[in-house]
């Protein structure tokens, strides 16, 4: 231990000016070694300083009314402070048992570097691998624990999340997905209970998509497998489904009656040529929608207008399909707040 030490501190009165007054006694190990009295409320704090020997454990400040003796809750210890003073013999015990400690951790090290190489031992090997009976990954650890150990564990996991969200000094960080060093093997659970689980489910994109030649994914947790699947321009279903939802906010109304809904129960779409189309298109232009929505605005049903022409052949149209199913002139559709006002600063020149 440091063999000089000091205690540094102001002590003042924090109550309301002229009310009371105070005193402080100092205790150090049970010995009165200073007292402080009369001691007014706001005037300037007073200075203390104590020496302490490494032998001494409490230090004691007993406040009291100043008047009559009773406890007193409003005395201040203002930038208290413990300084340790350059000690020669201490700062000599801290090399020695620095240099004892260096050389046992090279004797260690020796010691390790004599001991047979784990990789030329089968049953090293056997015990370290994870078909070891005694093996669990190391997010596992946490579960053998104990429940004081748990405990501090949470403290430290929380005070490490606090220093990086609040310390100005914190390095910057994103938050990003990672696999687990050890993959989960979903399986059905029997019942829906946990503690009882049942036959595998291997991950791997859905079989109603997929050829009759499926292949499980197992390098990885099968997320980035599952995204190049639906992205995969040999899925028909990814295009078809983005292709439908924009040509509905060009048109107003979908190619596929539901656009959430592409199964049985659903129509099938009155132009389902123009869809596949589409979502060939689509695929060709690498999964651009700009270019989707260049071939769809530059073609001649989404310039047509919706004022329909007195005409005989148009009266028989809106006789034979007047909800205008195929597309032969442009379906009136109300103006959002942002269409509507480019159309009157249109109309007014500004």
């Amino acid at each position: 231990s440091a063999q000089k030490m000091t205690f540094q501190s102001m002590i003042g009165h924090l109550g309301e000016k002229e009310q009371s007054i105070l005193d402080i006694t100092i205790y150090l190990d049970g010995q009165q070694i200073s007292q402080h009295l009369g001691i007014a409320a706001q005037q300037a704090g007073i200075p203390i300083r104590i020496d302490l020997k490494p032998t001494a454990r409490f230090l004691t400040f007993l406040v009291t009314q100043g008047t009559d003796g009773i406890s007193h809750d409003q005395a201040i210890l203002g930038d208290a402070r413990f300084e340790i003073h350059a000690d020669d013999s201490f700062l000599k015990g801290i090399a020695e048992k620095s240099a004892i400690l260096d050389q046992q951790i090279a004797a260690l090290q020796r010691q390790i570097k004599e001991l047979p190489s784990p990789t030329e031992d089968p049953l090293v090997q056997l015990l370290l691998s994870t078909e070891s009976p005694s093996w669990f990954s190391e997010r596992d650890v946490y579960h053998y624990l104990a429940r004081q150990d748990k405990d501090a564990f949470r403290g430290l996991v929380n005070e490490l999340d606090g220093i990086a969200v609040t310390d100005n000094t914190a390095a910057d960080r994103a938050m990003v997905m990672v696999d687990k060093p050890v993959l989960c093997e979903p399986v059905i659970f029997q019942r829906g209970d946990a503690a009882f689980p049942g036959n595998p489910v291997p991950r791997q994109f859905l079989e109603i998509l997929s050829s009759a030649d499926r292949i499980p994914y197992s390098r990885t947790s099968g997320r980035l497998d599952l995204a190049d699947a639906i992205a995969d321009p040999n899925n028909p279903l990814t295009s078809r489904v983005w292709v439908n939802r924009v040509w509905m906010h060009h048109f107003g109304k979908p190619l596929v009656e539901n656009p959430s809904d592409f199964g049985l129960n659903t129509p099938q779409p009155l132009h389902h040529e123009l869809l596949d189309l589409l979502a060939i298109r689509f695929i060709e232009s690498g999964f651009r929608t700009k270019a989707l929505h260049r071939l769809i605005m530059s073609s001649d049903t989404y310039r047509l207008s919706c004022i329909i022409p007195t005409t005989k052949r148009f009266n028989e149209q809106t006789v034979a399909d007047p909800d205008n199913s195929l597309l032969w002139h442009a379906n009136r559709r109300r103006l959002d707040l942002e269409q509507m006002r480019d159309t009157l600063l249109s109309i007014s020149g500004q």
